[in-house]
């Protein structure tokens, strides 16, 4: 799915030079995304890759792929995690077998 990946990244990267978003200071969380690569794609777009094989970019990929489920839930606004129905209470006698 290499458009939305490509999406994704982009809506990130964007994200990080405005400010908007941040990292903390995770050395591990450091390493991946100086590990992660931008991996040429057809199209003029590009996915993560490694530069190594053995290199880790996990944390990387995570954390874009949640930035971009946070900021669809944001653009959608409030009703995206109001409850979809109410919980009512069952009142009544039960059975047992």
């Amino acid at each position: 799915r290499i458009d939305a990946m490509f999406l994704a990244l982009k809506r990130a990267k964007n994200d990080l030079i405005s400010g908007r978003n941040k990292h903390d200071d995770d050395p591990v969380a450091k390493q991946h995304l100086i590990n992660s690569r931008m991996v040429a794609k057809p199209g003029d777009k590009y996915i993560l890759g490694k530069p190594d094989q053995h290199r880790k970019i996990d944390i990387a990929m995570a954390d874009t792929l949640a930035h971009e489920a946070a900021a669809d839930l944001h653009a959608i606004g409030p009703e995206a995690w109001a409850p979809k129905r109410r919980l009512t209470r069952v009142t009544g006698r039960t059975r047992s077998h």
